[in-house]
Formats: C-alpha cells, sequence, structure tokens
C-alpha cells in the first residue's frame, strides 16, 4: 500500500498486524516509514527516535525514515547524523545512499550527491528514486531539460512513482506553467491520491489558478491533518 502512494491505509493495516502479533521488530520499518509519508513527525519522533533494533538492516531503515523527518523540520545536523549512521549499518542499501545524498545536496554539496547517486545508478539505471533525486539535483543546478529527462524516466520506470509526478507539477509552477501543472497535479492524483504532496501541490495549483478560498479551505484541511509538518505553514 505504501509503494501504491495509499500511507493512511497502509498505516491502518499495520496496526492490524501488530494487534494480531506479528514481531513489532519487523513491522517497524514499514511503521516509520507510513509515518513519514503521512508528516506524522512526533509520532516517529515518540515511537522510534530512540529505537535500538538489533537487525542492522531495521535499524538502518528506522534511523533513515526518522532522519528523514528532521530533515523536514529543517534539522539537517540531526539529520546527517543519523543518515551517516544508518550508511554505517547498510552501506549498499539505496534507501539509506539516497536519504544521505538527498541530505547532502541540501547542503549543496552537488557534486558528492551525485557521485553517490551515479554509482547506484550503475548498478540499477532505472531505479525511480535515484533517478528523481539526481533530476532534483539537476534542477538545483539549474539544469531543467536534465531534471525532466531524469523525472520522465522515472515514471516510465515505475507507474505509480508519486514522487516523479509531483516534480513535473513543481517544475511547471516554476515555470508559471499553470495549465501544464494542472495536467500534472491530475496524473498524480491518480497514482497517490491520498499522500500529503499530493494534497500539498494541488493546493499550490488552486493557488496559480486563483481559487483562493478553495486553496485556503485545502491548507485549514492540511494544517488539521498534519500539525507539525513545516512544509504546511
Amino acid at each position: 500500500l505504501l509503494e501504491m502512494g495509499d500511507p493512511v491505509a497502509a498505516e491502518v493495516e499495520l496496526k492490524k498486524a501488530k494487534d494480531l502479533g506479528f514481531a513489532e521488530e519487523k513491522l517497524a520499518p514499514l511503521t516509520a516509514k507510513a509515518l513519514l509519508r503521512l508528516g506524522k513527525f512526533k509520532a516517529l519522533f515518540e515511537t522510534f527516535g530512540k529505537a535500538n533494533y538489533t537487525d542492522p538492516q531495521i535499524q538502518a531503515e528506522v534511523l533513515t525514515a526518522v532522519g528523514a523527518a528532521y530533515s523536514e523540520q529543517k534539522q539537517p545536523q540531526e539529520a546527517r547524523q543519523l543518515f551517516e549512521a544508518a550508511a554505517k549499518l547498510a552501506p549498499e542499501d539505496v534507501t539509506v545512499n539516497l536519504a544521505l545524498a538527498r541530505q547532502m545536496a541540501l547542503s549543496k554539496e552537488y557534486e558528492g550527491a551525485l557521485a553517490r547517486l551515479n554509482r547506484l545508478l550503475e548498478k540499477t539505471p532505472d531505479a525511480p528514486d535515484v533517478l528523481k533525486l539526481r533530476g532534483d539535483i539537476f534542477r538545483a543546478q539549474g539544469n531543467v531539460d536534465a531534471a525532466k529527462k531524469d523525472y520522465q524516466q522515472a515514471m516510465a520506470a515505475k507507474k505509480i512513482f508519486s514522487p516523479a509526478y509531483a516534480a513535473m507539477v513543481a517544475v511547471a509552477l516554476s515555470e508559471n506553467n499553470v495549465e501544464a501543472a494542472r495536467q500534472a497535479v491530475e496524473s498524480l492524483k491518480k497514482v497517490a491520491p491520498n499522500e500529503l504532496n499530493t494534497r500539498f501541490m494541488e493546493t499550490r495549483v488552486l493557488f496559480k489558478e486563483h481559487k483562493f478560498k478553495e486553496a485556503r479551505e485545502r491548507v485549514a484541511q492540511l494544517l488539521k491533518d498534519m500539525p507539525d509538518n513545516p512544509s504546511v505553514m
């Protein structure tokens, strides 16, 4: 369900699995990722902030999710520490390397981040997460054409890969192409209707379309659902 862009349903199913007696440690990575995707950072910190699992892969995945929440809350030092700790536990893990590369890019360490991503792409050329992040870095460097190419390749590799669709919305908005932004957000809604980023990006498009009343209503609902997510504020 997480892969299909429905973290709400995923969280419900994970709670059911826990109630049925599934090992909490085995459920931990998916639960942490669901909370992250839902923007429930407070719950993520409370549940997994001090986690110490014996399985290094599980611990690395949980550290990465918690680190991503810190990054979202503009706490880069805490995020970087957790990502580096995760990389020591699982040095070949794609998600861990992605998180560290993303944090490097946020610190404008573009060349180091690109080198890490290119190493991943040598092994898996069509990895959608890696392509999407490389596209983000290209866009930050002003190479929008290269960014679009990576986003489109990511979407081709994985039809329901919502981050690439959201990135295309952002590109259209940055180019002030409202019609293209609306088309892109409608595509995004088809693959991930319940994700925070889908709702957030559509709200941005509504403002561009001058649909201010509807946009303000969406913002109010987002603040109600995700009160501790700075992206909404």
